[in-house]
């Protein structure tokens, strides 16, 4: 089975002059949801503790280079 993630970057009208949407699809969902724990649980703990959910724009330079 396959699985897809799609996030949107932007908004249509008032304030971006752009929309950008992403997708991501993963054979396996348990290797992304492992990559997220230990993110949370290890090397990112204290920036992740109070994240219900984690953004670029609120995210450490060193975060978004590990995760992507």
């Amino acid at each position: 089975m396959l699985y897809m993630y799609i996030d949107e970057s932007g908004d249509l009208g008032s304030q971006s002059k752009y929309l950008i949407l992403s997708a991501l699809v993963v054979k396996d969902e348990s290797s992304l949801d492992r990559i997220i724990k230990n993110m949370r649980r290890n090397k990112f703990k204290r920036e992740l503790s109070k994240a219900k959910e984690i953004k670029a724009n609120s995210s450490s330079p060193e975060l978004i280079s590990f995760m992507l």
